[in-house]
């Protein structure tokens, strides 16, 4: 029933649904065509919810209306996520190994479910079908993409990979649900599960035979790396990024940001590492300490730790 009330002249709706009185406003309705339409909404929509079997399937076919969200599609979820605050700034590198850890799963819902194109329409089952997966066979697309010296090189992961790796695969994709829930409308996490233990973490150190052997090996792009790592402690991403504005000659000392936790550390060193630092100052005309491994640690930082490997 439509009927003009007040002296504004406002139409109000009023009808009856499974012994339920619905009634209100007929918002922004100017004339008696357009409040009839606004009621045969409003009419639809509560005889839609009427008809659900349950709390639960309630929530999802209204999780739009509820949540004022809409389509984000799986292929731009990643981009997108990018865009929303977090508590941390991530790194270039992190970004990239997320983007990739995202894209495995983007992968895996195009092959096996290829009629799901949106973040909402992902569920808990398809989450758990792709963790499965991955903790039994590795990431999906086994063919690892990458470039060295200008070439652009394949190898295929046959490994199964560690509980942490699964782990970061599992935080990854979470991290992106839970980022655009409002964009997306979604009502929970589908990647919302139990991960894997920790596993104890036992590293021997080099024995003397091996100490040996990699002093013998050494060139000159591992030399410096293997120098600086034994009088610094410092990781692979920090000695290759290390700048001459981080070295205090006068007090003996390297300050420096660490790329991982972002925590300031001071770092004193001995005269013979000020000695040699001193050497590569005289014939640098870069910011870098390592100019070479700087660029090729941006550019390919799996160059680098192919080469102390090696």
């Amino acid at each position: 029933m439509i009927r003009i009330r007040g002296t504004a002249g406002e139409y109000h709706y009023e009808f009856m649904q499974s012994g339920k009185r619905y009634y209100g406003v007929c918002e922004g309705c100017t004339n008696e065509r357009a409040a009839l339409a606004y009621e045969k909404n409003i009419r639809d929509l509560a005889k839609k919810a009427a008809g659900q079997s349950s709390c639960k399937a309630l929530i999802e076919n209204f999780k739009k209306e509820l949540s004022g969200g809409g389509d984000v599609p799986l292929a731009d979820a990643y981009e997108l996520s990018l865009q929303k605050p977090r508590r941390r700034i991530p790194s270039e590198k992190v970004k990239a190994r997320k983007r990739e850890m995202f894209g495995d799963f983007v992968s895996f819902m195009r092959e096996r479910y290829p009629d799901i194109k949106n973040l909402a329409a992902v569920q808990p089952k398809h989450a758990e079908e792709y963790i499965s997966y991955i903790r039994q066979n590795g990431r999906f697309q086994n063919t690892i993409v990458y470039s060295r010296g200008g070439k652009t090189l394949k190898r295929e992961t046959t490994s199964t990979p560690s509980n942490k790796t699964v782990n970061d695969y599992q935080m990854a994709c979470s991290e992106v649900f839970k980022l655009l829930s409002r964009d997306a409308g979604l009502i929970d996490n589908p990647f919302d599960m139990p991960k894997l233990k920790k596993e104890s973490d036992t590293r021997e150190a080099f024995s003397e035979e091996e100490l040996k052997l990699i002093h013998e090996n050494l060139d000159d792009f591992t030399r410096p790396l293997f120098t600086l790592a034994i009088t610094t402690a410092l990781r692979e991403g920090d000695i290759c990024l290390l700048e001459w504005s981080n070295i205090d000659f006068t007090e003996n000392v390297i300050r420096v940001r660490m790329h991982k936790t972002g925590r300031p550390v001071e770092i004193p060193f001995a005269e013979p590492l000020k000695n040699y630092l001193l050497e590569l100052k005289a014939n640098s005309n870069s910011a870098y300490v390592l100019p070479d491994h700087a660029k090729m640690y941006r550019k390919n930082p799996s160059g680098v730790s192919y080469r102390v490997k090696q």
